[in-house]
Formats: structure tokens, C-alpha cells, sequence
């Protein structure tokens, strides 16, 4: 509902909380498990790369631990730290998916992919150094901050994800379910979760995810007894181990990682802005530049041990609003809890333990949605001719390229073949460069409550 002036409701909201008190230590307890609760990609995606690259249990709980540490420490960074703000951050898609493409490209490895991420870790902290409140970032962060290219840029970066879905739902001839038990497996997990996400009760939609998988599992090895084992000789602790799967940098991978990693600082810069507005206090630029940089820390500590970039969830900015606790004391103790967790490997090995099966019949679900929220930001507002031709041109080559079949591609020089096949790089920069180019003029200025349903689209509840 607008008011007088006309701007939105949303508009007069304000923290009960301030971002500087602290709460009673049992809310603070349950406030911080709340907000794991709501990041089920964290739940997902060390499961998802793990199964892509055939890894034993006990590498795949490694992930898990790693993958919670580094969302661990970037929210403790964003805490007391650099930003100072109330910030829970969880796992990058678009890092996922340049992992598992680029580890698949011929003549590359995994090694290969973590490597060339550390060396794009490295130049966006360069990129990201705040200087009197100023960095190289916040220059460019104009050329994404418009919904459309950041809309673009996150279906095409989403598209290659669909191979971690459907196809290990199905699993091998080989597996013990295939098809019809592995169809059948995957579809209650995600028919349970269907339902969990349309109750009107709020506990049952922010568990929906983690309940879901449980069920499923159960479910699974019930059905499939003879596919549960438990892991032998797991440490106690998880140890980080940097560049455990090698080492190795392609420039263009680099490039290719670079493009997934600079909207992560762009979507929270504009997270931070709608932050300010319920603090009720303008936040310093010198203190987004330091969020953005701290960003870029974590994901440097996330290329060296193995794991993914991390952005500011807006699933975790709902609970805020939903709360109306602001303090940063409580997502100070959610990053200590995802530390502690990440580091106890029995904790780990069971999240390592799901079926693939259940992990791909979710995520089917749970990509489908971001994927469409993507393009909802695409449309949210009415597009010129010129800008509807240049998104056009952007998603069918970016589509297009990944079609083009291995034997062409690899009559082609290494360059070609990157540009071509990767749709980021070939219809994300079409788009970047198209759109700063043609698309010059101001754009009218989004009303409050439409600024929300962007940055809210980016990440479904």
C-alpha cells in the first residue's frame, strides 16, 4: 500500500533490533539456525559437484565441511569485520556451474577449474581493494546493475546446471535404481517439497528443503538397502587442504570466472542499499567497498580449499524483515555455527550421504525456480525494441553455442572453442557490451517495492 508521498510501505520499515543490539543468547540461538535453515544451496551444492566428478563419501563430506566454512567465515568477515552489517552469506551459482563445465573441458580437470577460480579470487581482490571508499569495482558495478543484463547473465550462468539435474536423477544404467526405481526416488523427495513450499505454515516452507532431502533418503535406502554404506576411517575434523584436486590456470577460464564473480558484488551492493532504508541510515560507501572486498577474501579462501564464492542471500534479507532483528551480534553466531559445522567431518559425511538420486530431483526444482526469477527480472519492466533484440541475440547465443557438437568444436582453437561454448562469456558479454552501448539512456527509477521484487527475484525464498 503506498502512502502520501507516493512510495511503498516497505518503505517506512524499520528494525525492532538495531543492528548494534543484541538479543536474549536463546533467540540469538534460534535466529542463527533459522537463517542456515534458508539457504538450500548449501545443503546442495557440494552434493551436486561432488556427484558430477564421481567422488567417494568421504571427499564429498570434504566439501561439505569446506563449503561451510567458507560461508562461515565470509558472514563472520561481513559481521564484525569489514561490513559491520547484519549479512549471511551463501554459495555462488555461477561459480558451481563454471566449476563442473570448465573441470569437464577437454584436456581440463577439476584442478584445473579451482586453479584458474583462484587466480580470478585473486584479481577481483585486487579489483575490490576499497581506497578512501572507492573501488575498480564500484566504477563498473553501472554496466550490471540494470535487472535486464543481471537477468541475462544469471540464466545463462544457471542453463549449464540443468546437466547436474535430469541427467543424475535418471543416473547410469549401471546405478541400482535405474530408471524406473531412480525416476520414482526422485520424484517423492520433490513432490514433498512442492508441498512444503506451498504451506501457509512458515516453519514447513524455510525447512522445506532440508526436510524434503531427509525423507527422500529414507525413502531411498528402504527401497535400495543395498546402496547405503557409512564411510570408514572419516577424521573427526575436517582439515583444509588447498588445492587438493591440483593446480592448473587457463587464462580464459580465469576470464570466464571473473565474469561469474563480479555480479555476486553487484547484487549485494544493490542488497545493501534496500538495507540502509530499514536501518533508517545512509551506509558509507567505504563500508559497501569493504563488504564487496570481504567477498572477495572468501572467495579466494573458497579457490584454494575447495569450494564456492559466496554472495548475500535474500532469502536470509527476508527473515530480516520477517524478524525485524537487525543485529549483526546474530548473524555474527550463524557464521561461527556454519564454521563449527564445516568442521566436525561425521557432521559432514551426513549431508555426503544423500543419494544423488534425491540431491538431483530437488535441485531440478530448485534451479527451475532461479532460473525463472532470472528471467522475471529480464521483463520486469516493459523493453524497448532495441533492448528486446539485443536479450534476444544475448540468450540464443548463448543457447546456441552450448548446441554446437563436440567434433566442431574441436576442430577450433582453444579461444574459439571457450567463446563458444560457454554461455556467460558468449551472450553474458554480448549483453554487457550491447547494453552499455545502445542502451544509453536513464532509465526511470523504480519505485521502492519494485526495487524489493528485483533484488528478492535474484534468490527465491
Amino acid at each position: 500500500m503506498r502512502n502520501s508521498h507516493g512510495n511503498t510501505a516497505e518503505a517506512d520499515f524499520k528494525f525492532d533490533v538495531g543492528v548494534d543490539e543484541k538479543v536474549p543468547l536463546w533467540e540469538n540461538l534460534f535466529l542463527s539456525i533459522q537463517n542456515i535453515s534458508v539457504m538450500p544451496m548449501l545443503l546442495i551444492f557440494p552434493g551436486i559437484i561432488g556427484r558430477a566428478y564421481h567422488l567417494d563419501t568421504g571427499m564429498v563430506a570434504y566439501l561439505y565441511g569446506i563449503c561451510f566454512m567458507t560461508c562461515g567465515i565470509t558472514t563472520i568477515f561481513q559481521s564484525v569485520l569489514f561490513l559491520r552489517l547484519p549479512v549471511v552469506q551463501g554459495p555462488w551459482a555461477p561459480t558451481l556451474s563454471a566449476l563442473i563445465v570448465l573441470g569437464h573441458f577437454p584436456g581440463s580437470t577439476l584442478g584445473v577449474a579451482f586453479g584458474s577460480f583462484f587466480v580470478a579470487s585473486l584479481i577481483w581482490c585486487l579489483l575490490a581493494v576499497p581506497v578512501r571508499g572507492v573501488s575498480v569495482i564500484g566504477l563498473f558495478s553501472r554496466y550490471f546493475m540494470n535487472p535486464v543484463v543481471a537477468g541475462v547473465i544469471i540464466t545463462l550462468a544457471m542453463v549449464p546446471l540443468a546437466s547436474a539435474t535430469v541427467p543424475h536423477w535418471l543416473g547410469e544404467p549401471t546405478s541400482p535404481g535405474f530408471p524406473v526405481w531412480n525416476i520414482v526416488l526422485g520424484v517423492i523427495p520433490l513432490a514433498c517439497l512442492l508441498i512444503l513450499m506451498l504451506q501457509n505454515n512458515v516453519l514447513l516452507r524455510r525447512g522445506a528443503v532440508l526436510i524434503s532431502m531427509i525423507f527422500g533418503s529414507v525413502v531411498f535406502f528402504c527401497v535400495l538397502p543395498g546402496t547405503f554404506h557409512v564411510a570408514k576411517n572419516i577424521p573427526i575434523f575436517i582439515v583444509p587442504q588447498p588445492f587438493l584436486f591440483g593446480f592448473g590456470v587457463r587464462p580464459l577460464f580465469v576470464l570466464i570466472f571473473l565474469l561469474a564473480l563480479i555480479p555476486t558484488g553487484v547484487q549485494s551492493m544493490a542488497m545493501y542499499e534496500l538495507l540502509s532504508k530499514w536501518m533508517g541510515a545512509k551506509i558509507a560507501k567505504g563500508r559497501i567497498a569493504q563488504g564487496v572486498f570481504a567477498m572477495a577474501l572468501g572467495s579466494t579462501f573458497a579457490s584454494i580449499f575447495g569450494s564456492f564464492a559466496t554472495v548475500f542471500y535474500a532469502t536470509n534479507l527476508s527473515l530480516l524483515q520477517t524478524t525485524k532483528v537487525g543485529s549483526r551480534f546474530v548473524t555474527l553466531t550463524t557464521g561461527i555455527m556454519l564454521v563449527v559445522l564445516g568442521c566436525f567431518a561425521k557432521i559432514d559425511l551426513l549431508f555426503a550421504m544423500i543419494p544423488g538420486v534425491v540431491i538431483a530431483a530437488v535441485s531440478t526444482l530448485l534451479f527451475g525456480v532461479v532460473c525463472c526469477h532470472s528471467a522475471r527480472m529480464i521483463f520486469s519492466e516493459p523493453l524497448s525494441d532495441r533492448a528486446l533484440r539485443i536479450v534476444g541475440l544475448s540468450l540464443f547465443l548463448g543457447f546456441g553455442g552450448m548446441l554446437v557438437p563436440d567434433e566442431t568444436l574441436n576442430h577450433l582453437p582453444v579461444f574459439l572453442r571457450t567463446l563458444i561454448s560457454q554461455p556467460v562469456i558468449l551472450g553474458g558479454g554480448t549483453m554487457v557490451i550491447l547494453h552499455a552501448w545502445l542502451c544509453r539512456e536513464k532509465e526511470p527509477a523504480a519505485a521502492p517495492n519494485e526495487a524489493s521484487d528485483k533484488i528478492q527475484a535474484i534468490h527465491p525464498r
